[in-house]
């Protein structure tokens, strides 16, 4: 993770480009530095109270900093205000905020204009009463001296403090695997946060379109399900950010990602012509400045293909004001059958209570019953190997949706879920709020668990501790 900038405002040094999360829960101070060690953060800043927002950053051996994005907040407390402010030549930066509350995805850097001029025009879809700080007399556009103002105690940023290893590192190590190997294969598949949270691209256990599309070719079908745990939600999540709502003229109707019965991602947005001077060539030319690399336009069926983060890039048109542009995005995920999901009874006292509290940010969650899953056992070799078999695994079907901000919410709650279906509307809604907003998301997938049930005789202080859910970096 790059480090956040530090510049020095009068008598305090101000920090910029941190990581903003928004956070429902009960102690937002605890989920803040559970926050930062999750992604290994140097400083984290917390600010509200439910709702509340953490931000990350990573400021090496810094010393007392404030954060400038809340500086901002603490300076427009109410209503929604957007402040673009070029911190020196070729140096821009965006941040937005919401009642006081710093909104995600914003404190950026860039160093062009334009993605800055994308995001800006997104937020402004989002919050419709976003006001621009510098275009209006009532908000003007504030400067550092006048941020250094307003950035009060709770603008500080908080060092995070490292767990210390009561024992010398050799001797800790050798403990934990001690541990781990006499409690967790009766219990909870450690390995999992490393797969699902941590993964190399290198990994042999990351599932690639590519290394798909290769398992075909030698005749292997990947038979059983596939999880994509955070690092795959937060990799399809990344996917319906990147899609431009308004490229070159042309409206964007919806969007969508299907894993199909392969569990390849296809994914397809919808545009329509929105203004007079939108055209085909004007798509075109959007997408392939954005999506730079060798291009390859066949003018008999309207096609661009193109070596870019888009893979299998496609723009076809059906009629003179509908275009559909297609791509298939590399979402990690590992099989099942090497993972080692979460009892049953853990998910109906933990899971669906961290549900529950994050329900307030969609319009709808919707958990089915349990099911028993029925897949091929594992031949002899990967049972040896040490994946699991067949037996134990159920299934819970899963539907949600609301606001494609709240999708963030979901991120540490996603470890044991095979996504199937994620579907973007770009709608016309009059008073966007918590749960709604113009950008309706919308995601459908299975969760795994194992049927598993508490410790016989034991009580509820301990029939669940030793099942914790991994919080690990996407």
């Amino acid at each position: 993770m790059s480090e956040s900038l530090i510049l020095e405002a009068g008598p305090i040094h101000l920090a910029f480009g941190m990581r903003w999360f928004a956070v429902l829960a009960e102690r937002p101070r605890k989920a803040a530095r559970r926050l930062g060690r999750q992604f290994h953060a140097t400083h984290v800043a917390h600010a509200g109270t439910t709702p509340s927002v953490v931000g990350l950053a990573w400021l090496g051996n810094a010393g007392s900093v404030y954060s400038a994005a809340q500086a901002v907040a603490m300076r427009y407390p109410s209503g929604s205000v957007a402040l673009r402010m070029a911190l020196r030549p070729g140096l821009i930066w965006l941040v937005a905020v919401h009642e006081g509350l710093v909104i995600a995805r914003t404190d950026r850097l860039f160093d062009d204009p334009e993605p800055a001029d994308r995001l800006l025009a997104e937020l402004k879809l989002a919050y419709p009463g976003l006001i621009v700080a510098g275009e209006t007399p009532a908000i003007g556009l504030a400067d550092l001296a006048q941020m250094a103002q307003s950035a009060g105690q709770a603008g500080q940023i908080s060092a995070l403090r490292r767990l210390r290893r009561p024992l010398p590192r050799p001797v800790s190590i050798l403990f934990c695997v001690l541990g781990l190997a006499a409690v967790l294969p009766g219990i909870y598949g450690g390995d999992v946060a490393a797969r699902l949270g941590r993964m190399d691209d290198d990994s042999p256990d990351a599932v690639t379109v590519a290394s798909l599309y290769a398992a075909r070719a030698a005749g292997i079908e990947p038979t059983p399900p596939l999880v994509h745990g955070i690092a795959g939600l937060k990799g399809l999540l990344d996917t319906f950010h990147a899609v431009p709502l308004r490229p070159a003229g042309w409206r964007l109707s919806h969007a969508y990602c299907d894993a199909g019965d392969d569990s390849i991602w296809r994914c397809a947005a919808h545009y329509e012509r929105d203004a007079a001077q939108a055209s085909n060539a004007g798509l075109f030319g959007y997408f392939e400045s954005i999506c730079p690399g060798t291009t390859r336009q066949d003018a008999s069926i309207g096609v661009v293909a193109q070596a870019c983060h888009w893979p299998g890039l496609r723009i076809a048109f059906a009629s003179l004001d509908q275009a559909h542009v297609s791509w298939r995005p590399d979402v990690r995920a590992v099989a099942l059958t090497q993972t080692r999901p979460m009892g049953n009874a853990n998910n109906d006292r933990q899971l669906l209570s961290a549900l529950q509290g994050v329900r307030g940010a969609f319009s709808d969650i919707q958990v089915g019953e349990p099911l028993a899953l029925q897949m091929a056992a594992p031949p002899d070799d990967a049972a040896r190997n040490g994946q699991a078999d067949a037996s134990g695994y159920r299934s819970r079907s899963l539907h949600i949706s609301g606001p494609l901000r709240s999708a963030a919410l979901l991120l540490e709650h996603a470890s044991f879920i095979g996504w199937r279906r994620a579907e973007l509307r770009h709608l016309d809604v009059d008073a966007p709020d918590i749960r709604r907003s113009r950008l309706h998301f919308t995601l459908q997938g299975l969760l795994y668990e194992i049927d598993a049930t508490p410790v016989p005789g034991s009580g509820p202080e301990t029939a669940w501790k030793d099942e914790a859910i991994p919080l690990e970096a996407p």
